[in-house]
């Protein structure tokens, strides 16, 4: 009996303490004096729960701790007049919220975001609230893929690579096939909304809340991501595992940063930093920066590149490009220039894209050639040096 009395007292002294909605029809009417309640026969714990909750006033459900600024980013929706938005070449209405600072996201490249489908005002599919397997909790999860490749493939060889990941096939987060082309053109940092149609969205079949041939709203951000590999070649005879960061200064300029472990030493075995400016309108890029190994020590370098397109598409260009290196004295060592075509084929095979790199070196006069299957890529020229890299 004691400890009903308690519980109601501090119902009303919680109460007291919340804030009020009043309104003037309430100024007129008298306040209900203090009352507690007693009961003369014993009552159970859960009905002792549902008094309580039945005691609290209606306005305490209603004062939320306020959310963080990236769940209120996520979740508000912001009305864009659609005579604002732009139009792809597919035929998809965008409009980019924030630009973005860092690279551009071009044909062939991967590229890494975090996405959500809502259907009136309902999230149906967020990479930010991935189920994990077998269970009832979620995370924040990025989504990476080629954009411009076939939809869905890299989703089957992650799930054959590592069958037992966080995620099951079912559990996953599934974009729609408009994300593979509509991310091209944005600016890492940035953030775009998309109204996708049944056709570039779920078609006829839906997707969780989204009904069959329903219109949607996609929101992409693209993420800034390391890119590392696997390389062996002739020259070390030992495999290395190779990092590359990018770092945007601002939507011109890039600082890149690489690094190299020597797994037959365990030890690093290059480390460069390097800034590059790069003239979008012109196809053309100038970088200078520091690198260091350990056969030449610590060095200069200078290095240039220039494209052609062949195609009004981009996936044939003519490019030109040359390096310099300079050792501490500013004397000139081991300068590079080639002149080479590039052919990217998209959709070769069935999940299967292919590129072509045939090249002339002018500084050693030899003719080189590279090859990219997907992950993919061998070098090598007619003096018998070649090397190999898998993209992790």
């Amino acid at each position: 009996m004691a400890a009903i009395s308690s519980l109601h007292r501090w119902s009303y002294h919680q109460r007291s303490r919340l804030p009020r909605i009043s309104s003037i029809s309430e100024a007129d009417q008298p306040r209900p004096t203090n009352q507690f309640v007693t009961f003369s026969v014993p009552i159970s714990r859960r009905d002792a729960n549902v008094i309580l909750l039945g005691s609290l006033p209606l306005t305490s459900f209603f004062v939320l701790p306020p959310s963080s600024s990236d769940a209120r980013e996520r979740r508000s929706r912001k009305v864009i007049p659609l005579e604002e938005y732009s139009t792809s070449p597919e035929g998809l209405k965008y409009y980019d919220i924030e630009e973005g600072k860092g690279p551009v996201a071009t044909k062939g490249s991967t590229a890494q975001v975090h996405f959500d489908c809502r259907y009136r005002s309902i999230t149906a599919i967020s990479t930010r609230e991935s189920k994990l397997l077998a269970g009832n909790r979620s995370i924040a999860q990025p989504y990476e893929f080629k954009v411009g490749s076939t939809p869905g493939k890299e989703r089957k060889r992650e799930f054959v690579d590592n069958p037992n990941g966080l995620f099951s096939a079912q559990a996953a987060p599934k974009p729609p096939p408009a994300m593979y082309y509509i991310t091209e053109g944005m600016k890492v940092g940035g953030k775009r909304t998309v109204i996708v149609t049944p056709e570039a969205g779920y078609g006829q079949r839906g997707m969780n809340e989204i009904p069959p041939g329903a219109t949607f709203e996609l929101n992409i951000e693209l993420l800034q991501k390391m890119e590392t590999s696997l390389r062996y070649s002739t020259n070390s005879r030992s495999l290395k595992i190779h990092a590359k960061e990018k770092l945007s200064v601002n939507s011109d300029i890039r600082l890149q940063l690489h690094g190299e472990l020597d797994t037959g030493v365990g030890a690093p075995s290059y480390l460069c930093a390097m800034l590059r400016h790069f003239f979008h309108e012109g196809s053309a890029s100038v970088g200078v920066g520091l690198h260091y190994n350990k056969r030449e020590k610590l060095r200069c370098l200078v290095r240039g590149k220039k494209k052609f397109p062949v195609r009004t598409d981009e996936l044939v260009t003519f490019n030109i490009k040359g390096r310099c290196d300079f050792d501490q004295d500013f004397v000139q060592r081991n300068p590079r220039g080639a002149a080479e075509f590039d052919w990217n084929i998209w959709k070769f095979q069935k999940d299967q894209d292919l590129r072509l790199r045939v090249g002339y070196e002018m500084f050693e006069k030899v003719p080189y050639i590279q090859i990219r299957e997907n992950n993919w890529t061998l070098n090598t020229n007619l003096k018998g040096i070649w090397n190999v890299r898998f993209d992790l």
